[in-house]
């Protein structure tokens, strides 16, 4: 069996041999696949003769030719060549190669070493290369076993030097404690520790020869710390057992949710609550929320959650659980056993006689599993392993940790609770980079806040490893020229970004080079180099690649391309060697690979071939203050700060195209943005009366003593409020990012449950400084649960009964559903009743429409009481007769009966169905609007449903005909909860639902998209695994933020390439679809190319970006949009460079 560094040369040869002359061979030419000869370690003798090959009389006739892939030196002692493959040794020899300065200047080469297995030859170079000269390397007469020599018979190549990489794996969670309530809202910490946090690192120990650097962020480490904390006491690591009883009664609802439904006993089905249900299946975030690519690594599982949840049982429901932690673990724990540590002691993480491996590399539980006492005892136990596993990512780090003489791995920080340091220096700082954007108004601006967030990750990091760290990876690569100071301040000596924020400030500069940035805004240090900081910038192509485009494609090829991509940015011998930055995402990236469980191939391939270039001089890695400091002893060369270019003044921009338009510009993101302004200018005005009585924190990291109670709320407060201004609420606002379910909405619930803790707490500590409470401003919801596109007629109408049975598939599809939760405060508003509302219709009778309103309190608990649920609905009739619709609007009054103002897009409320519960039953009235605020009754067919005992919902059908109206006509809803005569609530909080468009108002946008790859190819920015017809059978879709574009979730909605209007032409791979949109909707969408129910991997045009139209406006009926298939847009967002816009109505 070949060892791993032999295979992935062999692997370079044969799937790379398009590079098989390099960008840096004269002549370029078509290389050959032949095999060669394995001849390892085969020595040449020096004086062997060898013939020069004659092309005088070639003819034009297609011949196999041997390519050379790549020569480069690292001392000067020797050149090595490497061949596409392997070359017959008795033509390689000393008078086949010569070694040439620019002024014709021979260096002496003195014998020359083949190695088959790599098809590398060596060349001795006595005396060395001279260090500050360039080279090239012609080779003549060289030919394979076969006899294939070289392209025109020679091959002139430019001598490389040695490339250094520096690799950064980024980790980052963020917080997700309900601060108010002491509990994680989500299980994501813990889940990456199984599956991402302690292998990524613990790999590398079998690759000594690979450095690297990892960024644990703050806010991880310190929910894992949460954890152990509070397990500890309860865990037997030796029998991997928890004492449920114990750990429940001191902890219960203090880590996550889904600890304790693993430590509770499964309910049985009639016995499960709301809040159960949500956990195992129903919620946004449960037992079922799991990558698509991984689920194919667990059959069984994979056919659970495909099962119908309404049948769900008992055993079903204890397997869920299981699997949910199962599924989340690295395949190395799986396969065991695993040696992690507790406090320095080893023990091992096992689960081998849990699963069974196929060989086709899926697990399926192992015999003697499948009753719900033996899943009972199984799902303690992985508390258990759960624990050791994360307790084991602080001592894997600290025992891999680079120290400056050895170790492997320099582990970084980034700013405590993740921050986009540059928007709380000043949000105003985004304007540079998006100069057309509204930003928030006034602007938020703590300066102090971005030194802070630094500081309390240092000193937090420092507690953890024992010593301060020297590098940082600014929260999203954020930075600025006025946060370096908060960096150097804090004992920062490097930081990295990237390189388009080098390309936007400095434009030409390369990005393979460390530079330098310091405190002050003149170019030149004036004498003074303390203030100086390391900047590294990310190559973004290659990051990306490894993120992105490698998910669907064999593990084999993505390592072996991996190493000849990075020994390619190697510049020429003669210069300074280059300093390659590759940083991406350490664990999201890994579940979304196809082909290779959690990576774990690649990222073994990939260090097995960088070993292998390290042994022959091409790459060397280094972490970052490795490169500032040197080590002689791997020959990684001082690079001492100051010494590095200076940077002046650096560009204020992300990762994510030089910019921050992914945190801030949209309204969603701005809305968030002012709340945080809200919240930390009454924090900040509460110092004036609660400093002199408490002083400041003395520290940020350790709560108070719980006798100092006012401090203590103090202290909150002030955590609630840092935490708050952690990024990732930010990244969910808007819609240029979106979840893999499409839903965003916990990541709003956690980030106003943190604004509510402030003022929780800093009323708390007012109160008992005996000062008054400060109001509590009212935070609503900026983001609702996804709702659900009504997709066509009930075809199995919904049984009116104030239940749901089977559950919400009893509505949707092909009904609609909206959400609508409107708490806002610092604690929960006891008046938000409405929930969720379904709708939906059936044709019969000129129209049925269906509806059922859900309250989040028991509603039969109403009857007898002064309580009612009114609908209120528009009133239009659409004349078609003409063939343009002409829609006639029915009188409508300007408020409801009640005196609210609701924004109809009609004008106003027409119609008006109340359903009062004074009485034992539900009683409804309709009503029209007499069009001067006036409601007339009038007779009414409607049927009601509900509330069953002790339920929530109460069901309605509404014959069209009653409204005065029939199907076909726009409609659209309100509804208003009345509780004594007062409004309590109103559905949705803003505006209407439409339920049926007005036609004579919508724009129609067709869209479609060449899909040829002719002017770009298809895979130019992901791996595209199934291409459209007749390279493949993949089919194109849209997807994007409406609705109709299927919210975000991939491979749902597929365009037609039929030739029947709107398509154009059958079978020409341009492809069409067409929607009708309300003037002035905002289209964010991109394409994809696969099969229904494919997630992103090896599908989407491209990652991270969306392409952005908006709906014109006014004065257009009809539009086509033409697009190109992974033409990506400049920002994100944007209508894309070879679109085109054509008005045909």
């Amino acid at each position: 069996m070949k060892s791993p560094s032999t295979w992935i040369r062999l692997a370079l040869g044969a799937t790379l041999a398009f590079a098989a002359c390099g960008d840096d061979a004269k002549p370029v030419s078509d290389t050959s696949a032949d095999t060669g000869a394995d001849t390892e370690g085969d020595v040449v003798d020096d004086a062997t003769d060898t013939s020069v090959v004659d092309t005088s009389e070639a003819d034009t006739t297609p011949v196999a030719t041997l390519g050379v892939i790549r020569a480069w030196s690292q001392d000067g002692s020797w050149v090595r060549v490497r061949f596409a493959t392997a070359p017959d040794p008795e033509t390689v020899n000393v008078s086949a190669f010569m070694v040439a300065a620019p002024n014709d200047a021979e260096a002496t080469i003195t014998g020359v070493t083949l190695d088959g297995a790599t098809a590398t030859a060596t060349l001795a170079i006595d005396p060395p290369l001279d260090a500050a000269t360039p080279y090239e390397v012609t080779i003549t007469g060289v030919a394979d076993a076969q006899g294939n020599g070289l392209a025109g018979g020679s091959w002139v190549g430019e001598v490389k030097a040695t490339v250094y990489l520096n690799l950064v794996w980024h980790q980052h969670q963020p917080s997700y404690l309900d601060p108010g309530k002491d509990e994680l809202q989500g299980p994501w910490v813990r889940k990456h520790a199984t599956k991402d946090y302690f292998d990524m690192t613990a790999m590398v120990a079998g690759y000594p020869k690979v450095h690297f650097n990892v960024n644990l962020t703050s806010s991880l480490l310190n929910q894992l710390d949460l954890y152990v904390e509070r397990l500890a006491p309860y865990v037997n690591v030796v029998d991997n057992a928890v004492d449920e009883a114990g750990f429940l009664g001191a902890w219960r609802g203090n880590t996550d949710p889904w600890v304790d439904l693993l430590l509770d006993d499964t309910p049985a089905i009639e016995a499960l609550t709301d809040v159960e249900r949500d956990r195992f299946y129903a919620g946004v975030w449960s037992c079922k929320s799991i990558a698509e690519p991984l689920r194919a690594f667990f059959p069984e599982y994979a056919a659970l959650l495909a099962k119908d949840s309404a049948t769900y049982t008992q055993q079903d429901l204890a397997l869920l659980k299981v699997w949910f932690e199962l599924a989340w673990m690295d395949p190395g724990f799986l396969d065991g056993p695993v040696t992690v540590y507790d406090d320095g002691a080893a023990v091992v993480v096992d689960l081998s006689d849990v699963v069974t491996k196929g060989s086709d590399g899926t697990y399926t539980l192992a015999a003697g599993l499948d009753d719900v006492a033996a899943l009972e005892a199984l799902a303690n136990r992985l508390v258990a392993e759960n624990f050791k596993i994360m307790k084991g990512v602080f001592e894997i780090h600290r025992q891999l940790g680079w120290t400056g003489t050895s170790g492997q791995v320099e582990v970084l920080t980034t700013p405590f609770f993740h921050p986009i340091l540059p928007l709380l220096f000043d949000t105003d700082l985004a304007a540079e980079g998006q100069p057309a954007d509204t930003l928030p108004d006034p602007a938020f601006a703590y300066p102090g806040d971005a030194t802070l967030q630094v500081a309390m990750a240092v000193e937090y990091y420092t507690r953890r490893f024992g010593h301060a760290p020297r590098g940082m990876w600014p929260s999203e690569g954020s930075v600025a020229e006025e946060v370096v100071p908060a960096f150097r301040d804090n004992g920062i000596d490097w930081i990295a970004t990237d390189r388009q924020v080098l390309e936007k400030g400095k434009p030409g500069a390369s990005h393979l080079q460390a530079w330098h940035v310091d405190s002050d805004t003149v170019v030149g240090d004036g004498g003074d180099t303390s203030d100086d900081v390391m900047i590294v910038f990310r190559d973004t192509d290659l990051s990306d690649k490894v993120g992105f485009f490698y998910q669907s494609n064999p593990p084999e090829e993505n390592a072996a391309d991996f190493v000849v991509e990075v020994e390619s940015s190697a510049g020429a011998w003669g210069s300074p060697r280059r300093l390659l930055s590759v940083i991406l995402d350490g664990e999201n990236a890994w579940e979304w690979y196809t082909k290779d469980h959690d990576a774990t191939r690649f990222l073994a391939g990939a260090y097995a071939g960088l070993e292998a270039a390290y042994d022959e001089g091409s790459v060397i890695t280094v972490t970052g203050s490795e490169y500032i400091d040197g080590d002689a002893a791997r020959d990684v060369a001082a690079h001492p700060i100051a010494s590095l270019p200076e940077y002046e003044d650096l560009w204020p921009g992300s990762w994510i195209g030089g910019r921050f338009d992914t945190w801030i510009g949209e309204v969603e993101e701005n809305l968030g943005w002012n709340y945080l302004k809200v919240a930390r200018d009454d924090i900040e005005a509460a110092k004036a009366v609660l400093v002199p009585i408490l002083g400041m924190p003395a520290s940020y990291l350790d709560a108070p003593d719980a006798s100092e109670a006012a401090k203590l709320a103090w202290w909150r407060a002030w955590r609630a409020m840092l935490s708050a201004e952690g990024s990732d609420w930010f990244w969910w606002y808007g819609s240029d990012q979106t979840s893999a379910g499409g839903d965003d909405s916990p990541f709003d619930d956690i980030y106003r449950s943190q604004l509510r803790a402030m003022y929780q707490f800093l009323n708390e500590a007012l109160t008992l400084s005996g000062q008054a409470e400060v109001d509590v401003p009212a935070f609503p919801p900026i983001l609702q649960p996804a709702p659900a596109i009504m997709t066509g007629p009930f075809s199995t109408l919904p049984v009116l009964d104030g239940l749901l049975t089977p559950g919400d598939s009893e509505w949707t599809p092909p009904g609609g559903l909206f959400y609508d939760n409107d708490t806002a405060g610092a604690i929960d508003d006891p008046d938000d009743d409405i929930g969720r509302v379904f709708y939906g219709y059936h044709p019969f009778q000129s129209g049925r429409w269906y509806l059922a309103i859900e309250l989040k309190e028991d509603l039969s608990a109403k009857l007898g009481t002064n309580y009612q649920l009114v609908v209120y609905a528009s009133a239009q009739t659409t004349d078609t007769s003409g063939g343009t619709p002409v829609v006639t609007t029915l009188p409508f009054n300007t408020t409801t009966a009640e005196g609210e103002t609701i924004a109809f897009q009609s004008g106003g409320p027409a119609r008006r169905v109340a359903i009062d519960f004074s009485g034992s039953a539900p009683a409804v009235t309709l009503q029209n609007a007499d069009g001067s605020g006036g409601w007339d009754t009038v007779a009414n067919t409607v049927l009601v449903g509900g509330p069953a005992d002790g339920g929530a919902l109460i069901e309605l059908r509404v014959l069209l005909t009653d409204l005065g109206m029939s199907l076909g006509d726009p409609l659209e809803m309100a509804i208003v909860a009345i509780d004594d005569g007062v409004v309590v609530d109103t559905a949705p909080n803003l505006g209407t639902q439409i339920v049926f468009a007005d036609p004579s108002k919508l724009v129609n946008v067709i869209l479609e998209v060449d899909a040829t790859g002719t002017d770009i190819p298809l895979s130019t920015y992901s791996s595209i695994q199934d291409p459209p017809p007749p390279a493949g059978t993949g089919v194109v879709s849209i997807v994007g933020n409406q609705e109709a574009f299927g919210n975000w979730s991939p491979n749902m909605v597929p365009m037609k390439d039929d030739g029947v209007a709107p398509d154009t032409t059958a079978g020409d791979n341009v492809w069409t679809i067409a929607f009708d949109f309300v003037p002035g909707t905002d289209l964010q969408y991109k394409y994809t190319c696969g099969h229904e129910g494919e997630s992103w991997g090896g599908t989407e045009e491209y990652p991270l970006t969306n392409r952005g139209y908006p709906v014109p406006a006014s004065g257009v009926h009809r539009v086509r949009v033409h697009d190109v298939f992974a033409d990506r847009p400049e920002p994100s967002g944007s209508v894309a460079p070879s679109t085109v816009v054509t008005i045909e109505e």
